[in-house]
């Protein structure tokens, strides 16, 4: 019965295709209480503890290949707001002090 389970898991992970998923990660040079995505079927975001447990890491992940939307930022005392736009699976958003993005992954050149 196991032999049976293994390869019908080999099997399903042979015929399901694959997808090359472009994942961000934003940099924050201060602390982000909350991260609020405008539209979740455009974007995903998660917000990542490092060591010296401050939240100024997030995991950017698009899940559409063309869309908008914004992100919001809830910081200590204020927040922010970044407009996001997704053109053929890449991010791109407006310059705001203070945040950087930076690709996590390429995708191989065809």
């Amino acid at each position: 019965m196991r032999k049976l389970g293994a390869l019908l898991l080999l099997y399903m992970l042979m015929v399901e295709p694959v997808f090359a998923v472009q994942h961000y990660i934003m940099l924050t040079d201060f602390p982000v209480r909350k991260v609020v995505v405008g539209d979740d079927n455009v974007l995903s975001a998660y917000s990542v503890y490092t060591i010296d447990n401050e939240k100024k890491q997030t995991i950017l992940t698009p899940k559409v290949q063309d869309g908008t939307t914004s992100i919001s930022l809830d910081l200590d005392n204020e927040k922010k707001n970044i407009d996001v736009k997704i053109i053929k699976g890449a991010l791109i958003f407006d310059v705001i002090s203070g945040v950087k993005l930076y690709e996590l992954d390429m995708p191989e050149d065809e």
